[in-house]
C-alpha cells in the first residue's frame, strides 16, 4: 500500500552530479548527499544555481521545476 502521506526531511539540499534534460528518468545526487533525503515519495525543486544563471533561491529562476521523486537508492532517484 503506498504512503498517503509523503516522509518529508527538512531542508534537504544537494546538488546534482551531472546535468540533466526533461527526458531524464534519474537523477545523481553529488557523492554521499542522498541520505539527506527519505528513501522514496517525496517532491524536490530543481533550479539553476550555477555560477553563469546565479539564481541562489528556486523561486527567482523562472524555469524552476518540481519534480516526484518515486524511490531514491544511494545517490540516485528516479
Amino acid at each position: 500500500m503506498p504512503d498517503l502521506i509523503d516522509r518529508t526531511t527538512n531542508t534537504g539540499l544537494s546538488t546534482l552530479a551531472s546535468g540533466i534534460d526533461a527526458s531524464a528518468a534519474t537523477m545523481t545526487l553529488a557523492s554521499g548527499t542522498g541520505s539527506r533525503f527519505p528513501s522514496g515519495g517525496f517532491n524536490v525543486v530543481i533550479w539553476d544555481n550555477t555560477p553563469t544563471a546565479g539564481y541562489a533561491n528556486p523561486i527567482d529562476d523562472p524555469n524552476r521545476e518540481i519534480v516526484r521523486v518515486t524511490s531514491r537508492t544511494g545517490d540516485v532517484c528516479t
